[in-house]
Order: structure tokens, then sequence, then C-alpha cells
């Protein structure tokens, strides 16, 4: 096994059982109450004496030199064994009612005989066994740390960030959140912060999420939140004017002008021909591109999970195009192997839309254009062409009702209709 393997393995072997420590550490039972200050008479990595639980889950969480050895597990497993012993206990006290009495700011049970039939009440004040939103958000994070990229864990993070300094929302008790308080949040979220359409709707769905797993994991008794009485979010509809022949004209002088960027003018010249997305451009390879019958048959990046394709007939321009760049290719399977480059590497796939902005503003294209426009553009031309939407359908792998939401319609094609509707 190399070395990278074995890393990888530690570090599994680290989130898996800094998952399980966490639980019990954090994730307070019904009646056994196990907290960081919980008392553990050694360590098991460095060895000191009467230490709290908090000094143990160090060595865990801030991914100590220590390895995982043989006594973490024996020590963690018995643990664990202790406290579900404890929880069957008292659960099994069916005879019994706990009833609180304050003395000395302690809370002492006594024991009482109740009718059988009853389960036991436990009453219990807040302060000594609730979490509060900010804590249980960090253990919610610290469950998916093992099946989540960090990338992802840090950008969960960064979507609640504002809501949990809202009011104070972070410190106050995860029972006392109720659908009230995520309407006000969701209110000044889009008149002080602008979070509309797809940025807000992702917030909150990250906050039912994180409820939800409050209540899968027993942390809450009941989720307080009831998506039926909450506020409605709807989509932000972008509007993406379709590129104009002239537009496009300059946009490929412009592009030729960047002699960095050599492959965006071929890029848009496809792009104005077939109406692909950027993605598709950038990840095109010969073998999807049919040179003799002129055509392109490939499926598409962003619908892949659906094994969804599309079938587009080159023009001659394209066509054209397409056999120079084969015959100039130094044996690379993709078609625009610098922009493949770019595209494959995660953080750097916000440069290919940068890129194409430095190359619309040296043309004057307004802001709200986009390379994404070259597809409207396209299916707008196709429509009030009156080509068949199935046809449509079949060239680009679009659904009926985002087709409606790509379509601008010219006058000319208004003229033409009313034109064949006297004719009837």
């Amino acid at each position: 096994m190399s070395d990278h393997m074995k890393e990888v393995q530690r570090q599994r072997e680290l989130n898996k059982f800094g998952r399980m420590a966490n639980r019990i550490a954090l994730g307070i039972p019904e009646t056994a109450k196990v907290k960081l200050d919980h008392p553990i008479a050694v360590c098991p990595t460095c060895g000191k004496l009467n230490v709290k639980l908090a000094h143990v889950m160090g060595h865990i969480n801030k991914g100590s030199k220590h390895p995982i050895t043989k006594e973490h597990r024996k020590w963690l497993s018995d643990h664990m064994k202790t406290v579900q012993a404890q929880r069957e206990v008292d659960r099994g006290r069916n005879q019994a009612a706990a009833v609180n009495t304050e003395k000395n700011d302690e809370v002492v049970c006594c024991l009482q005989p109740t009718e059988p039939k009853k389960l036991p009440i436990q009453l219990f004040r807040r302060s000594d066994f609730m979490l509060t939103i900010s804590q249980a958000y960090d253990l919610y994070l610290a469950d998916l740390a093992g099946h989540c990229t960090e990338s992802t864990i840090r950008t969960r993070r960064q979507r609640v960030s504002k809501w949990l300094k809202f009011k104070n929302t972070g410190s106050q008790p995860v029972d006392s959140f109720c659908n009230q308080d995520l309407n006000a949040w969701t209110t000044y979220s889009q008149q002080k912060l602008g979070m509309t359409g797809n940025v807000g709707i992702l917030v909150r769905k990250q906050i039912l999420i994180f409820f939800k797993w409050l209540e899968v994991h027993k942390h809450i008794p009941l989720n307080p939140l009831d998506i039926r009485k909450l506020t409605k979010l709807f989509p932000k509809q972008i509007n993406r004017p379709p590129f104009t022949y002239e537009q496009h004209q300059k946009i490929l002088e412009a592009a030729k002008t960047f002699t960095r960027w050599p492959w965006w003018a071929d890029a848009a010249l496809l792009a104005w021909h077939t109406g692909m997305r950027c993605s598709d451009i950038a990840t095109l390879k010969w073998t999807e591109c049919d040179l003799e019958n002129g055509s392109v048959n490939k499926m598409a990046i962003k619908t892949q999970r659906f094994a969804k394709t599309f079938s587009v007939p080159l023009e001659p321009e394209a066509l054209e195009r397409l056999k120079q760049l084969r015959e100039t290719a130094k044996g690379s399977p993709v078609v625009f192997p610098e922009m493949n480059y770019t595209w494959n590497i995660r953080t750097m796939q916000t440069m290919i839309p940068h890129e194409f902005r430095l190359i619309l503003n040296r043309a004057g294209v307004p802001k709200q254009f986009s390379f994404h426009s070259y597809r409207h553009a396209f299916i707008s031309r196709l429509i009030n062409a009156e080509v068949n939407v199935k046809i449509i359908q079949s060239m680009t792998g679009q659904s009926l009702s985002v087709l409606c939401a790509y379509v601008t319609v010219t006058p000319e094609a208004q003229r033409g209709a009313m034109e064949r509707a006297k004719t009837v």
C-alpha cells in the first residue's frame, strides 16, 4: 500500500472515530448526562491522569499526530457500552417518574410510585441538556465530515453563517426556533441581504435539512418547522437575451485579438451553429464528432445522470473549421485541449466565464449576455423558423418547459403567423 493510500485510510479512521466520539460527547442522551466535562481516568493517547472528555476530544478534532491505537477503540467501545446500558436501565423504569426538585442549584431526582401503565416523566432544566443552534450545527457538520469533502462542509457553513448571526439565532436553544423565526429571516435576507431566487432557496433548504437531522438523531423531540406554513420562495428568472448575428461577428473579431486564448473564436463559432453549452464544448472529443456525416453526437454534461444525448448536424462553416482543427491536432482526444484542461480543474472553472466576459467587454456587448446566450440564440432561430419542437429537443436535449423559457420570438415571426392566419 502506498503512503498516499495509508494517509487516506488513516484520515478515514480518524473521521470515523471522531464522529463516534462526537455523538457521545455532544449527543446528550435522554437521561444519562454525557458532557465534555465528563471525567476520564486516563487519556488513551497521552496517558495523562484525571482528565476530562474534552481533553480526549482535543486529540481527535485537532488532527493530532497521535495515531489511532487499539486503546482508543477499546476505550470508546467500553464507554459506549456503559452509556447504552445506562439508557436501557432508565428506559425500563416504567413504574416510576422522575420528579425534579431544586436544591443548591442542583437537580435531585426522587422516585415515586405511579400507575403501572404510565411511562416515566423526565423533567430537566433546559440549560442542563439542550444544545444551542450553533453547537448543534457544529455537531451536524462533524457528522457529515465522513462522507463529504472539505469544500462541501465549508460551503454549508458559509451559507448559514449570516442566519446564525441574525438576532443571535446561534445562541438560542434548538427547540425554541419556529416557523415565524424562519419567515422573519427569509424576509430579512431578501430585503436587506439580497438573497433572492436560487440563493435564498438553497439557504432555507439547508436549514430545513439541519432541523430534520436534529429530529432523526433525537436532539429535539419534534421538528418545529412546518414547510406548509413557510413563506413560498420562487427561483429567480434570469433574462438571457440571445445574441444577434452582428454581435456574434463582433465577438469573433474580439476573440481573435486575444492571443492568450486562441480557442475562444472557434468555441464561439461552434456554439453559434450548434447551441452547445460551454461545458459540452470544453469536453467535446473527436470520437463524438462525425466529420464524414457532418454531425456531433454527445451526452450532455449537465444531464448525463439521466443519460440524455443529443445529435446536431453541422453547418458547412463549422464543419470546415473542425476539419482544419483535426488536421492540426497533436494527438489530443479532445477538440479544445487548453479549454478542457481549465475545465477539469475544479478551482479553475470560474476562469472560463471570466475570460469570455473580457471578450464581451472588448466587443462592446452588454453585461446581461453570457456564453449561454448562444444557446438561447440557437433555439430562438429554430423556433422562429417554425421547426418542429421534437426536432429541436433531439438537437438540444432540452425539455419542453425549458425550451419555452429559452425562446425569444421575433416580430417577423409574429407577422408571418398573422399572415398565415388570414388564409385559414
